[in-house]
């Protein structure tokens, strides 16, 4: 009678292929989250972005696609837990790092080239005779006003009163590039932390809350497709839908740790454009 030896090492290696299987999973998530935890070190910053308003049928992951973002990204910028949770129409989200919607495929095919021009068919030869030209008597034109105002669609001149200082202080960051290759879509004014933060035009709150990189936020949307942001505040005394009047206090500033010394960011929006809010606000002087 004989007897058969067991292959217990083919044994312990079924036995434990399952188990294998997910301490592979585990390593890989955790390299992952690792590398992406060194990506956001590696971007950190005051990083640029826009500013989008929900419109019906939109999702976080709709968004991201239209943006060409990642869905975290946004999630995390705006204090967003469930990225599945619907999002309530007309409230505002920073998108990070957008500078503009992606455009859709259809719009960067080549157009296709245009029909050549008809050929001219030449005609008999006794149709060929040319008249005398007739002679044209000279009619004078009436002459152009001089000075006469063109009608100007531009927003530039009319808005320059639309709009006044938020926040009294000296600037001490201007709009536009920085050194070290950075861009800035605000400028900052440094003043009293006892002076309030107002609305610098009329208008309807369409953002109230926290952002994860500005801090405190107020969206006040214009007329005309403007829109102002404050940033970096200390408190905020406004909510979403609220309408205010030009010149109504809507936060307090954030103070900088210095002796009553206290700032905001304050940034002005065309069409959701960043442009520069210094030709739109009363003269100012900047610091030395």
């Amino acid at each position: 009678m004989s007897f058969r030896r067991p292959n217990w090492g083919t044994r312990l290696e079924t036995l434990n292929l399952s188990s294998t299987r997910e301490l592979a999973n585990y390593i890989l998530t955790a390299l992952f989250a690792l590398g992406f935890f060194l990506l956001l070190i590696a971007c950190g910053g005051h990083r640029p972005g826009i500013y989008h308003q929900v419109k019906p049928g939109d999702t976080i992951y709709k968004i991201a696609r239209e943006y060409n973002v990642s869905p975290l990204e946004i999630a995390r910028a705006n204090n967003i837990k469930d990225l599945s949770s619907s999002l309530k129409e007309d409230t505002v989200l920073f998108i990070p790092g957008a500078t503009k919607p992606k455009e859709p495929k259809e719009k960067k095919s080549s157009p296709s080239p245009s029909p050549p021009p008809p050929q001219r068919k030449e005609e008999p030869a006794e149709k060929k005779s040319v008249p005398p030209p007739e002679r044209k008597e000279k009619v004078e034109k009436p002459p152009e006003p001089k000075d006469e105002p063109k009608s100007d669609t531009s927003l530039a001149k009319g808005e320059k009163r639309l709009f006044i200082w938020p926040y009294q202080g000296e600037i001490t960051n201007t709009f536009g590039p920085q050194p070290g290759g950075m861009f800035y879509n605000h400028i900052r004014i440094e003043g009293r932390d006892s002076d309030p933060v107002l609305a610098a035009a009329a208008g309807t709150v369409i953002f109230s809350a926290s952002l994860k990189e500005f801090g405190e936020t107020v969206i006040l949307k214009h007329d005309r497709g403007f829109t102002t942001v404050y940033t970096y505040l200390g408190t905020r005394t406004v909510k979403i839908e609220e309408k205010v009047p030009q010149g109504k206090k809507i936060g307090t500033p954030r103070p900088t740790g210095k002796d009553g010394k206290a700032f905001i960011h304050f940034e002005l929006r065309e069409n959701t454009k960043p442009i520069n809010p210094l030709p739109f606000l009363p003269p100012k002087r900047l610091t030395e």
